[in-house]
């Protein structure tokens, strides 16, 4: 059996515990890294109280998924990217937008840009999305500790 099989079969475990039968799961390997998936549920009852409130309880659900699924699938290495919905891919597309913006900004002001504080995966994301031949003029760096860590853009 597969790794996504497995995924799929594990998710399908953990959501009869909220009495979700009917859920239509996606899982898509990401291209960028080995050992990442991202998994999209949607057509779920209970999705807002899954999602939470700001991705809470979707977060908490990703990680105990993580869990179960790095010692059922014996991985040592399992990156995923559990969303309802597309939360999380809407949020994130929302995020590169707005980092899109200040790229803008910087360009035309040629003063450093700093984002707001967000979680690492999040960082990973943007700093993959400014590697794009239009990005080439910029450069980006975290900075910050902790829950500080932030993305700034700078010319190069």
């Amino acid at each position: 059996m597969d790794i996504e099989n497995s995924l799929k079969e594990i998710i399908q475990d953990l959501l009869k515990f909220f009495s979700e039968k009917s859920a239509k799961i996606e899982i898509t390997a990401e291209t960028a890294e080995k050992d990442a998936y991202r998994i999209n549920i949607s057509g779920l009852n209970s999705a807002a109280m899954l999602i939470g409130y700001h991705g809470e309880n979707l977060r908490a659900l990703q990680y105990i998924f993580r869990i179960i699924a790095v010692k059922k699938l014996n991985q040592q290495k399992l990156n995923i990217i559990l969303d309802i919905d597309n939360y999380k891919k809407e949020y994130e597309d929302n995020i590169i937008s707005f980092a899109e913006r200040k790229a803008e900004i910087l360009r035309k002001t040629k003063k450093i840009q700093i984002l707001p504080p967000m979680p690492s995966y999040l960082r990973k994301i943007i700093h993959m999305h400014f590697i794009q031949d239009k990005f080439s003029d910029i450069q980006t760096e975290s900075i910050g500790e902790y829950d500080n860590r932030q993305i700034t853009l700078k010319l190069k």
